[in-house]
């Protein structure tokens, strides 16, 4: 429904896809596009993305240089009347940060792998090795907020107690 009417108004789409060949995302969404400011909600899931193959990409966003380990990551989002909100889940598995031959860029760089290295330890499930966290977004104006609080409390939820299902 690309040109849609008073009587079918959602326009709905799905895309499917690789990403740096070894992980597969999938796109699933509605548009309402006769709505003004349109709106639309989208659930998005990406399965077994290979952290190492990711590394030049991520060193040049955050220092961060992963030794192995994969990512899901689940995220549904939504626009009404202008205001987005939405969650994102990340499922790292089996990740190991700081290599033994690892050149750091800067004491940035080595502060930020050892944090996540202790993080990893720390809140890792240890029946899979995962480390999990459900992160809950919303827009104020231009600003994104994040709720750091609650997805600190999942993440250490699914390290010691109950583990965040791996899905939407």
């Amino acid at each position: 429904n690309l040109t849609p009417t008073p009587h079918n108004t959602l326009t709905f789409f799905t895309l499917a896809g690789n990403m740096l060949e070894s992980a597969r995302v999938k796109i699933a969404g509605k548009l309402k596009r006769l709505d003004k400011p349109m709106g639309w909600k989208i659930d998005i899931e990406l399965r077994d993305f290979d952290l190492v193959a990711a590394n030049p990409m991520l060193l040049r966003l955050v220092p961060l240089t992963f030794t192995s380990g994969h990512v899901d990551m689940f995220s549904e989002v939504r626009s009404v009347n202008g205001k987005v909100q939405g969650y994102v889940k990340p499922f790292f598995k089996k990740v190991k940060v700081i290599s033994a031959k690892e050149h750091f860029v800067g004491i940035k760089h080595f502060a930020i792998e050892v944090v996540a290295a202790l993080a990893n330890w720390i809140l890792r499930r240890s029946d899979d090795k995962t480390v999990a966290a459900k992160i809950p977004f919303h827009n104020e104006g231009a600003e994104l907020k994040v709720d750091n609080a609650e997805a600190l409390q999942t993440a250490i939820e699914h390290g010691f107690q109950e583990p965040i299902a791996p899905e939407l």
